[in-house]
């Protein structure tokens, strides 16, 4: 094995080594005092809606999600069985919260057999975002009166 190849092997063992908490499985919403995950450029996997736990469908083929893109300001995503675009601006306070707000969304127009998923409740959050706030892997969506929307996890793939 090249030493190349060996470094690679164990930097990857390494970071799955450090990955591991089960504290954050049992508890996917508890504050994690890891570093914060940016909002930009993050796989954020939708949990919950108007305080409701989402899941998953059967004829869902991936969860619900959205990903903030530096490029353009644009915003990207899955609302359960269509694909969704738009626009987003962003006041930081901190490195960890601030203003945003998401506007121009669109979406594809598929049949959804499946009545379970509201899409709509979905981009209906993202329209009345004001602002967010990331604690470790946790990103939270909240209104102007501050009453969350909606929260999300970080998925890295």
């Amino acid at each position: 094995m090249s030493t190349t190849r060996f470094l690679f092997v164990m930097m990857c063992l390494c970071s799955l080594a450090s990955c591991s908490n089960e504290a954050a499985i049992d508890t996917p919403f508890a504050d994690d005092t890891s570093a914060n995950s940016p909002l930009v450029t993050t796989y954020w996997k939708l949990q919950t809606l108007n305080e409701q736990t989402v899941t998953m469908s059967a004829s869902q083929a991936r969860g619900q999600h959205l990903i903030f893109k530096s490029k353009d300001n644009q915003l990207v995503g899955f609302g359960g069985c269509n694909r969704f675009f738009g626009s987003f601006e962003l006041n930081n306070e901190s490195e960890n919260s601030g203003t945003l707000s998401v506007s121009q969304l669109g979406a594809t127009k598929m049949a959804c057999p499946d009545s379970d998923i509201n899409e709509q409740a979905f981009l209906n959050a993202l329209s009345n975002t004001h602002r967010y706030s990331i604690n470790g892997e946790t990103l939270r969506l909240f209104d102007t009166q501050d009453i969350e929307l909606a929260r999300f996890s970080a998925v890295y793939l």
